[in-house]
């Protein structure tokens, strides 16, 4: 068995390293709190978990304490801000952020806390809880997209699919009905126009 040591920031006052007791923690002892913790493999930003931040995205500004950001630190928002190095950061508890260029910020509302916001290829979607009106235990499961609207964008649509085995060199078809490559078996989609569509 082997071991990685790794190179940590700083620990919090309250005691010596190795030695776990109230008081200790991993991340930053910063009296005004706002410091993120980052985590880097190659030099690179991977992980960042917000301090206690606010910032403001899609024109709402708000307290983002704790929001945690997984995915790529080279992709940056329509302000030009890195979400890594910038004062901003994840949208919601859970950010995951892919490889596409851009960080949609559209179609971002402030009830989209407790849940995972995916944003890849200019566009953003969130999966999570949203408060509904102004009563108490009134929740609804929400599975949401959006587009940045413009020339040559979307439409973007919610898909399911059933994936079977590959053989690797199939070439991936756009014809949404293909049952033979590897996007899998069309079962239904849902289009931002409120239309649902079945394979006949």
């Amino acid at each position: 068995m082997s071991f990685v040591l790794l190179s940590i920031s700083a620990l919090s006052q309250g005691g010596a390293a190795g030695n776990a007791f109230p008081g200790t923690f991993l991340g930053w002892n910063n009296t005004n709190g706002i410091n993120p913790l980052l985590f880097k493999t190659n030099n690179t930003n991977r992980l960042k978990i917000n301090g206690n931040l606010s910032y403001t995205l899609n024109g709402y500004a708000g307290a983002r304490d704790g929001n945690l950001l997984i995915g790529l630190s080279n992709n940056l928002l329509s302000t030009g801000q890195n979400i890594f190095t910038g004062s901003s950061g994840a949208f919601s508890l859970l950010h995951i952020n892919g490889p596409g260029s851009g960080v949609q910020e559209f179609g971002y509302r402030p009830w989209m806390q407790t849940g995972i916001t995916f944003t890849d290829n200019n566009d953003l979607s969130y999966m999570g809880l949203r408060k509904v009106g102004s009563g108490f235990d009134i929740t609804e499961t929400v599975i949401g997209w959006a587009d940045n609207q413009g020339t040559g964008v979307g439409p973007d649509c919610v898909a399911f699919r059933f994936f079977g085995g590959g053989n690797g060199s199939t070439i991936i078809s756009t014809n949404l009905l293909e049952t033979s490559d590897l996007d899998g078996l069309h079962i239904a989609q849902f289009a931002p126009t409120g239309e649902l569509g079945l394979p006949v």
